[in-house]
């Protein structure tokens, strides 16, 4: 194994040296900017630029010891291009991995004292001058102990994944974007490795004019409205921005002082869920009366109906848009945004006058749902300014487009069957037919109208170093059967209200962030209301994105009750500079309110330090304490994870660690984010789609998933190369 870490390790060193930029090609010097280059084989060089007209014969060079080739010019301020004309041909600086116009100009600034100014490199290899590549390679393996196989410790099979990132920069408004990789799990069929495909994985084209600001993406991120309510962005519990999963166009402008932005994106996310068969029998017997005198079943209302749909199929369209108007510390907005074609299903509808045995079935083989919310906001403040009031008001609607629909005259028939256990009869309902098939029009049938409230202020003491912000939010549901499956239109609501200070001071010599999040929900649910329509889970809540919102653990034991009450304390402080001793403490306490017993208190403490330029040391330990009586969890656990790490050249570390990671790739965003713990109680059971089908189960898969987590016995060699 270490044969084969130490062949990846040269490998991507090397790769890492080719791409590299060499020393810089322009210095500072007395009497003006250095600019060299160096070719032993070359018979003349020149200096042209902007500066000079591009005139080839302005400013020769000199040719020095070892083939290098320099002139010194006294450059004005500013941004200068230029290349270097070698024995007749352009050639941009090789050294120097700024560039700049339609032709691949090398770019030097010079500052107002007369020297250069550090700029963002846009190329780093001597291919093309447009072109800069950088990238990420992640060897990881994991030896396992095993109760099964007598607690020895297994390998797993290693992880080997390799991430290029492309960026070409086309010209001085147009930039390309693509992330590939090659990864040893997708690779399983090939057996040559000169048979490896690098799988494309993301990216975008990007046009950045005067006026117009243009992305076309695939799966990056395209930011998120700046709204306080955030009508697109800010998705899930880990705050994605839009975009990921997501391929489209998002395009801004400015025209009489206005700000438009619009946005258009399909997923193409197919859940791989077949659309549910067309039942109708159901329909028959739920919601109405069997009449004995009559001898036959009347309709105690006047629609009953069977709705099916594949709710974890997110293949939809967005349409979003929004308009902004700064006015000295103003800046009013409006946004709205029209979600279509997801969840498909089928519907069966029999309406019939209340007291009938007859009535008009309609059957649609195919539906789609969607749904539209738009607002206006407004923000006083903000910006440079200490201070801010912002306030939104969103409405939302959503409905079924029910497609592809047929009606015909039915009856519901009774058939008497004699029970020899009770000696009783027992009657069953059926829907027949009467006649053919009539064609009708497409229908539309409501689930959802949703209205959100905010209004917020912070304020930042500078002076002081304390920054608060208050926020009070309200949002309500009125939803139909087709979101609840009862026959009558629930009413629910929430009021929120966030809390959040932030300070930065000195105790003892040394620098403390102290910071303090709280949230309070005052829930007032319908009491038919069913599990699966808690504010907190994304099933019928269009609010939430579909697919990417799960519900964290200290909300799983607040679910089903009036209040619920979050807070999170934080700490963080260096303990000894010279060794970059920091210290981290994150708590989050969850109960039903302050003057309850939280049910849920979860305390992280975190010691890094660099106690050598190479050594990096890091402890992580999690404790965790639940209270629930109603899930009768009534348990602590804990867990630790150390590692210890050696950065071999700047962008390469090896590590050794014991314990489940905290910090791994997040797929959506492809970048390391401290979600690993979560992903391994999501992935035991204690989710939110655990909570939806069967809340009362999360009393067995919370305690299991956590005693797992504190139980997980693994050793880990990571190695990562960035460049």
């Amino acid at each position: 194994m270490r044969t084969l870490l130490a062949r990846s390790t040269f490998s991507l060193f090397m790769l890492l040296a080719a791409f590299s930029p060499a020393r810089a090609g322009v210095q500072t010097v007395e009497g003006g900017i250095l600019f060299s280059y160096t070719d032993a084989y070359a018979g003349q060089v020149s200096l042209a630029g902007a500066f000079n007209d591009w005139n080839t014969m302005a400013n020769p060079m000199t040719r020095g010891e070892g083939g290098v080739w320099s002139v010194t010019v006294d450059l004005p301020e500013g941004k200068h291009e230029y290349k270097f004309v070698v024995d007749g041909q352009w050639v941009p600086d090789p050294d120097n991995p700024v560039t700049a116009g339609e032709y691949g100009n090398s770019v030097v600034v010079v500052g107002a004292g007369g020297g250069m100014e550090t700029m963002t490199p846009t190329s780093n290899t001597a291919y093309s001058a447009k072109i800069f590549l950088g990238g990420r390679m992640i060897s990881r393996f994991i030896s396992r102990q095993n109760e099964e196989k007598g607690d020895r410790f297994e390998l797993r099979r290693p992880t080997m994944d390799f991430d290029l990132d492309w960026k070409v920069r086309a010209n001085d408004y147009l930039d390309l974007y693509m992330l590939t990789n090659i990864n040893n799990e997708n690779e399983e069929t090939v057996t040559d490795f000169w048979k490896t495909k690098m799988r494309f994985d993301r990216g975008s084209l990007h046009y950045h004019g005067r006026r117009l600001d243009l992305k076309l993406f695939d799966g990056v991120s395209v930011g998120r409205f700046d709204d306080p309510l955030t009508l697109v962005g800010g998705i899930g519990i880990y705050d994605h921005d839009f975009g990921y999963n997501q391929q489209g166009a998002i395009a801004e402008t400015e025209w009489g002082g206005l700000e438009f932005t619009f946005l258009y994106s399909d997923d193409f996310d197919n859940g791989g869920t077949t659309i549910p068969t067309l039942d109708s029998l159901g329909a028959a017997a739920e919601e109405t009366v069997f009449d004995s005198t009559a001898g036959a079943y009347r309709f105690g209302g006047t629609r009953t109906a069977v709705y099916d749909a594949s709710d974890d199929d997110n293949d939809k369209d967005v349409l979003a848009g929004r308009v902004a108007y700064p006015f000295r510390n103003l800046r009013f907005g409006a946004s709205g945004r029209y979600d279509r074609g997801y969840n498909p299903g089928t519907l069966s509808l029999i309406e019939s006058a209340v007291g009938e045995t007859t009535g008009v079935q309609k059957k649609f083989a195919e539906t789609w749902e969607t749904w539209w919310a738009g607002g206006g906001d407004v923000v006083w403040g903000g910006g440079d300014s200490p201070w801010n009031v912002r306030a939104e008001v969103l409405h939302g609607r959503a409905r079924i487009d029910a497609l592809d629909g047929r009606e015909a005259d039915v009856v519901i028939r009774t058939s008497a069957d004699a029970s020899e256990v009770f000696a009783d009869t027992l009657y069953t309902a059926e829907v027949v037919q009467l006649g053919e098939n009539r064609r009708i029009e497409d229908g539309s049938y409501e689930i959802d109208r949703s209205t959100r409230w905010h209004l917020g202020g912070g304020y930042d003491f500078k002076e002081i170093g304390v920054a608060v912000d208050l926020a009070w939010e309200r949002e309500t549901h009125d939803q139909t059967y087709f979101a609840t499956s009862i026959w009558d239109t629930l009413e629910n609501k929430v009021d929120i209200l966030r809390f959040r200070l932030d300070r930065e001071c000195e105790r003892f010599g040394r620098p403390v962030k102290i910071g303090l999040g709280i949230e309070r929900f005052a829930f007032d649910y319908d009491e038919r209301t069913p599990w699966a329509n808690q504010f907190w889970l994304d099933y019928r809540n269009f609010w939430l994105e579909q697919g990417e919102h799960e519900v964290s653990v200290e909300r799983l034991v607040l679910l089903g009750g009036r209040n619920a009450f979050i807070a999170e304390p934080t700490i963080r402080t260096t303990l000894w500079a010279d060794k970059k001793l920091d210290f981290l403490y994150r708590g989050t306490i969850a109960g039903v309110d302050l003057d309850k017993a939280p049910k849920f208190v979860e305390s992280l403490f975190r010691f890094e330090a660099r106690p050598w330029r190479s050594i990096r040391l890091l402890s992580d330990t999690r404790l965790a304490k639940y209270n629930d009586p109603v899930l009768d969890v009534f348990s602590s656990y804990w867990c630790t994870f150390a590692e210890i790490a050696y950065e071999v050249a700047e962008g390469i570390e090896l590590s050794l660690s014991f314990g489940v990671d905290p910090w791994v790739v997040d797929e959506m965003t492809n970048e390391f984010d401290e979600i690993g713990r979560d992903m391994f109680l999501f992935g035991r059971g204690a989710n939110g789609d655990t909570a939806r089908r069967n809340f009362l189960g999360l009393g067995e898969y919370i305690p299991e998933a956590e005693q797992a987590l504190e139980n997980e016995r693994r050793i880990q060699i990571e190695g990562i190369v960035r460049f």
